[in-house]
Protein backbone atom coordinates (compact mmCIF):
# COMPACT_ATOMS: atom_id res chain seq x y z
CA UNK A 1 0.00 0.00 0.00
CA UNK A 2 1.65 3.26 -0.76
CA UNK A 3 0.37 6.71 -0.74
CA UNK A 4 1.06 9.51 -3.78
CA UNK A 5 3.30 11.69 -2.45
CA UNK A 6 6.74 12.45 -3.11
CA UNK A 7 7.65 14.52 0.22
CA UNK A 8 9.97 13.45 3.04
CA UNK A 9 7.74 12.95 5.39
CA UNK A 10 6.08 10.52 3.00
CA UNK A 11 8.95 8.94 2.02
CA UNK A 12 10.34 8.41 5.58
CA UNK A 13 6.89 6.88 6.52
CA UNK A 14 7.37 4.37 3.66
CA UNK A 15 10.37 3.46 5.26
CA UNK A 16 9.19 2.92 8.63
CA UNK A 17 6.62 0.75 7.34
CA UNK A 18 8.65 -1.23 6.03
CA UNK A 19 10.78 -1.73 8.78
CA UNK A 20 7.88 -2.65 11.00
CA UNK A 21 7.19 -4.99 8.24
CA UNK A 22 10.38 -6.82 8.71
CA UNK A 23 10.65 -6.89 12.15
CA UNK A 24 7.45 -8.24 12.54
CA UNK A 25 8.50 -10.74 10.01
CA UNK A 26 11.29 -12.24 12.15
CA UNK A 27 9.05 -11.87 14.88
CA UNK A 28 7.19 -14.25 13.60
CA UNK A 29 9.49 -16.77 13.14
CA UNK A 30 11.20 -16.33 16.41
CA UNK A 31 7.62 -16.49 18.19
CA UNK A 32 6.56 -19.91 16.86
CA UNK A 33 5.82 -22.14 19.42
CA UNK A 34 5.27 -19.48 22.24
CA UNK A 35 2.59 -17.68 20.91
CA UNK A 36 0.12 -19.18 24.14
CA UNK A 37 2.26 -17.07 26.38
CA UNK A 38 1.91 -13.63 23.85
CA UNK A 39 -1.92 -14.68 23.59
CA UNK A 40 -1.91 -14.66 27.31
CA UNK A 41 -0.07 -11.37 27.67
CA UNK A 42 -2.16 -9.36 25.01
CA UNK A 43 -5.96 -10.66 26.65
CA UNK A 44 -4.44 -9.01 29.78
CA UNK A 45 -3.12 -5.81 28.15
CA UNK A 46 -6.24 -5.75 26.43
CA UNK A 47 -8.65 -6.22 29.77
CA UNK A 48 -6.69 -3.14 31.46
CA UNK A 49 -7.13 -1.13 28.76
CA UNK A 50 -11.04 -1.77 28.78
CA UNK A 51 -11.18 -1.56 32.13
CA UNK A 52 -9.26 2.11 32.61
CA UNK A 53 -11.88 3.06 30.18
CA UNK A 54 -14.87 1.50 31.37
CA UNK A 55 -13.64 3.75 34.36
CA UNK A 56 -14.85 6.64 32.34
CA UNK A 57 -17.74 5.54 30.46
CA UNK A 58 -19.27 1.68 30.16
CA UNK A 59 -18.46 -0.24 27.33
CA UNK A 60 -21.60 -1.91 25.88
CA UNK A 61 -21.07 -5.74 25.23
CA UNK A 62 -21.70 -5.16 21.57
CA UNK A 63 -20.02 -1.51 21.25
CA UNK A 64 -18.33 -0.97 17.66
CA UNK A 65 -14.88 -0.86 18.52
CA UNK A 66 -12.19 0.38 15.93
CA UNK A 67 -8.31 0.71 16.43
CA UNK A 68 -6.24 2.62 14.61
CA UNK A 69 -2.92 1.12 13.97
CA UNK A 70 -3.71 -1.75 15.28
CA UNK A 71 -0.59 -3.45 14.34
CA UNK A 72 0.60 -7.10 14.96
CA UNK A 73 -0.49 -7.54 18.31
CA UNK A 74 -3.19 -4.83 19.07
CA UNK A 75 -5.34 -4.29 21.91
CA UNK A 76 -8.56 -5.12 19.36
CA UNK A 77 -7.52 -9.01 19.21
CA UNK A 78 -8.74 -9.27 22.82
CA UNK A 79 -11.15 -6.43 23.47
CA UNK A 80 -13.88 -8.41 24.29
CA UNK A 81 -16.06 -7.16 21.66
CA UNK A 82 -17.87 -9.30 18.48
CA UNK A 83 -17.67 -5.89 16.21
CA UNK A 84 -14.20 -4.84 16.49
CA UNK A 85 -12.01 -3.66 13.71
CA UNK A 86 -8.26 -3.23 13.33
CA UNK A 87 -7.24 -0.87 10.66
CA UNK A 88 -3.39 -0.79 9.76
CA UNK A 89 -1.50 -0.39 6.60
CA UNK A 90 0.10 -3.48 6.94
CA UNK A 91 -2.66 -5.62 7.62
CA UNK A 92 -2.86 -7.99 4.91
CA UNK A 93 0.72 -9.40 5.69
CA UNK A 94 -0.07 -9.84 9.63
CA UNK A 95 -2.77 -11.88 9.10
CA UNK A 96 -0.43 -14.49 7.65
CA UNK A 97 2.47 -13.67 10.11
CA UNK A 98 -0.02 -14.28 13.07
CA UNK A 99 -2.92 -15.97 12.25
CA UNK A 100 -3.18 -17.20 16.16
CA UNK A 101 -4.89 -14.17 16.97
CA UNK A 102 -5.47 -11.88 13.70
CA UNK A 103 -8.53 -13.55 13.08
CA UNK A 104 -9.91 -12.61 16.12
CA UNK A 105 -11.08 -8.88 14.74
CA UNK A 106 -11.37 -8.17 11.30
CA UNK A 107 -8.68 -6.23 9.90
CA UNK A 108 -8.52 -3.82 6.99
CA UNK A 109 -5.28 -2.49 5.61
CA UNK A 110 -5.93 1.39 5.36
CA UNK A 111 -3.78 4.61 6.81
CA UNK A 112 -5.29 6.31 9.61
CA UNK A 113 -5.16 9.41 7.87
CA UNK A 114 -7.96 8.34 5.51
CA UNK A 115 -10.14 5.70 7.57
CA UNK A 116 -12.66 4.06 5.28
CA UNK A 117 -15.96 4.48 7.49
CA UNK A 118 -18.77 6.52 7.33
CA UNK A 119 -19.15 9.54 9.92
CA UNK A 120 -19.71 8.21 13.37
CA UNK A 121 -19.57 4.80 12.68
CA UNK A 122 -17.22 3.34 16.13
CA UNK A 123 -18.54 3.81 20.07
CA UNK A 124 -14.84 3.41 20.99
CA UNK A 125 -11.56 4.09 19.25
CA UNK A 126 -8.13 2.86 20.04
CA UNK A 127 -5.30 4.22 19.02
CA UNK A 128 -1.51 3.85 20.52
CA UNK A 129 1.46 4.13 19.40
CA UNK A 130 0.92 4.77 16.30
CA UNK A 131 -0.03 9.13 16.19
CA UNK A 132 4.18 9.35 16.49
CA UNK A 133 5.07 7.09 13.22
CA UNK A 134 2.57 8.95 11.27
CA UNK A 135 2.93 11.26 8.04
CA UNK A 136 0.09 12.83 9.23
CA UNK A 137 -0.75 13.16 13.40
CA UNK A 138 -3.44 16.16 13.21
CA UNK A 139 -4.99 14.05 10.25
CA UNK A 140 -5.07 11.31 11.88
CA UNK A 141 -6.89 12.57 15.06
CA UNK A 142 -9.54 13.99 12.89
CA UNK A 143 -9.91 11.00 11.05
CA UNK A 144 -10.60 9.71 15.04
CA UNK A 145 -12.64 12.41 15.59
CA UNK A 146 -15.10 11.73 12.55
CA UNK A 147 -15.93 8.03 13.14
CA UNK A 148 -16.85 8.20 16.87
CA UNK A 149 -20.07 8.11 17.64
Amino acid sequence: MTRPNGSFTHRRAQRALQRQLEYQQQKAQKLRGHEPQLISGMTQASAAVRAQLQQVRPIADDARVLEVGSGAHGLIFYFGSPNAIGVDPLAHHYSSLFPGWQRKAQTIGAFGEALPFPDHSFDVVLCDNVVDHAESPAQIVSEIVRVLA
